[in-house]
């Protein structure tokens, strides 16, 4: 994926048709969450924090081998009655939040999508939004929103130390060990260990509920290197 800003100039005739299916995301092995989807997620996914620049940001495993999304079906579409992540919903686009508010629409440039002739305009004649494109910044505007919310969540459960790394290693048909990869996660004997005002802080602002969800989601790591293993 080659992610640019779209603007009026470079982007002012450009017609994009939306995905039909989801091999887009075949070789993709996680998903951006934001705090709000925690508890639909968490019913379908393993929900980790991946490692961003130095920076955990949650996300839904979706494989267990890096280029390898177990989600995506032989026919391209979804797992069946499988929530689908708001990252994944809103793609070709993608909003860039920046730190002092706002966001910025980014586009890939490499989607197939793009410059299709039988596509959806962008921009009208005059450099307004289409209705399509109106839609598409609704969609981004609330993606955005619960990335604020979602970054005061990381920095207090970073503030309190409560995330830990862990290496996800699975035993293969022969007995091997293979690492499939590193992500933190909520250490439950730090987490029983905060007290008073911070364990209130938490119950106030909703981050135990999705504390919670990220832990019970683990589960669906065993399910995930079942398939893996047994094909």
């Amino acid at each position: 994926m080659r992610w640019v800003p779209l603007n009026r100039t470079d982007h002012a005739s450009l017609r994009v048709v939306m995905p039909q299916n989801a091999r887009f995301a075949a070789d993709a092995h996680i998903a951006v969450l934001s705090a709000g989807e925690f508890t639909e997620a968490a019913l379908a996914y393993p929900i980790v924090f991946a490692d961003n620049d130095g920076h955990p940001v949650p996300c839904a495993l979706l494989g267990l081998e890096q280029g390898s999304n177990q989600y995506v079906m032989p026919d391209g579409n979804w797992r069946p009655h499988t929530y689908l992540p708001l990252s994944v919903r809103s793609y070709p686009f993608t909003a860039m939040v920046m730190e002092g508010g706002g966001f910025d629409v980014l586009v890939d440039a490499d989607y197939t999508g793009f410059g299709a002739p039988e596509g959806d305009r962008l921009f009208e004649d005059d450099g307004g939004f289409t209705p399509f494109l109106t839609g598409v910044l609704e969609l981004l505007g609330h993606s955005a929103r619960e990335t604020e919310a979602t970054r005061g969540f990381v920095a207090e459960l970073l503030r309190l130390d409560l995330l830990v790394q862990e290496t996800i290693t699975l035993t293969d048909e022969g007995g091997s060990l293979m690492a499939l990869g590193s992500f933190r996660f909520v250490d439950d004997e730090k987490l029983r260990k905060v007290r008073g005002r911070d364990l209130n802080r938490l119950h106030e602002k909703g981050y135990l509920g999705l504390i919670h969800a990220h832990r019970v989601s683990v589960h669906h790591m065993k399910r995930l290197m079942g398939e893996l293993v047994g094909g």
